[in-house]
């Protein structure tokens, strides 16, 4: 079994299931909480509500299907440099309701705030299997934007290819210009 998992919680089962069956209501993950563990390790279980300790909550930055797995989703939230001051150990992600629908472990991450004399950036990504029919609401906090490194790889190769067809497209038309 893995060390670090997150598990759909009894509250967020049926909400997941009604999701599954045509024109159900989407599964709409809405923020991410971040906790401590009350300064331990934790273990998810499914009947949790609430984290151990939650020592900060903001919305989720975007919530994607794995491109690798169908029946999976993705769901990204960034904490900025100025936001921290203490260890991560759980995460929790909510819905639109304000009910716990996910709860899973975090390996020990130190989130120091600049005060502190160093901060760092923190993308959290957190893989929760939903099924393959999942009405997931996809969505995208415009207030907060990411790339991936995949992404700007791709974006980087298409310029690098419209460059070079319209330096090919500049060589020809001079080329045509000098035959007149």
């Amino acid at each position: 079994m893995d060390t670090y998992f997150t598990l759909i919680t009894a509250k967020g089962r049926p909400k997941l299931a009604g999701s599954l069956v045509p024109g159900g209501t989407p599964f709409d993950l809405s923020s991410m909480a971040f906790g401590d563990g009350g300064g331990a390790d934790v273990t998810p279980v499914d009947n949790r509500s609430s984290l151990v300790n939650e020592v900060h909550r903001r919305p989720v930055n975007s919530v994607e299907k794995d491109p690798d797995n169908p029946g999976w989703v993705v769901v990204r939230c960034v904490l900025p440099p100025e936001i921290g001051g203490w260890t991560i150990r759980e995460v929790g992600i909510y819905d639109a309701a304000g009910d716990l629908v996910a709860y899973g472990n975090f390996p020990a991450s130190t989130k120091p705030v600049l005060a502190q004399g160093s901060g760092k950036e923190l993308i959290a990504d957190i893989y929760l299997e939903v099924g393959a029919g999942a009405n997931v609401t996809l969505q995208i906090n415009p207030s907060v934007v990411t790339a991936t490194q995949t992404w700007v790889q791709q974006q980087i190769a298409q310029a690098k290819q419209q460059m070079e067809q319209a330096s090919r497209s500049r060589r020809a038309l001079r080329h045509f210009l000098s035959q007149i």
